[in-house]
């Protein structure tokens, strides 16, 4: 018997969630949520109503199709915007599966992301639009960053 639970213990394991075979999706999110960002990054509250004024005409749907594969990480996704597909790249964020642009885009679109949990729940998408030299804006599904 205790052989028997040796065998199939990997068994089991190996047949987890997290350890599958590729995973596809495509997630359609709606991109209402303006917040106001500096330069690093970092937020700037003081600049979420004038983003939502500016770019107020950028919210809509963004739609993100994705191929991962838990067990060796190789991953890939690409989202569509605003009548525009924007190939995605993996970034090693632990915890989720988060990927990013990395090609100059149209102004005022300067990076679009996405990422979705290792459970794939909770997935969100971000466009950071260019506002000025010292203010970015990030539209995105979610309610808070």
């Amino acid at each position: 018997m205790k052989r028997l639970y040796l065998l199939l213990l990997p068994a089991l394991l190996l047949c987890s969630p997290s350890l599958a075979q590729e995973r596809t999706g495509t997630v359609t999110l709606y991109l209402d949520h303006f917040f106001g960002l500096k330069p690093n990054g970092a937020l700037d509250p003081s600049a979420n109503k004038l983003c939502e004024e500016k770019f107020r005409d950028y919210a809509g749907t963004a739609t993100t199709t994705y191929k991962i594969n838990p067990k060796t990480l190789v991953m890939s996704a690409e989202t569509t915007f605003h009548s525009s597909t924007y190939q995605l790249y993996p970034f090693g964020i632990l915890g989720k599966y988060a990927f990013g642009s990395s090609q100059r885009h149209t102004p005022p679109i300067h990076q679009v992301l996405f990422a979705i949990s290792t459970e794939f729940t909770n997935p969100n998408n971000r466009v950071v639009l260019l506002l000025n030299n010292s203010t970015n804006c990030a539209l995105t599904n979610l309610d808070a960053l």
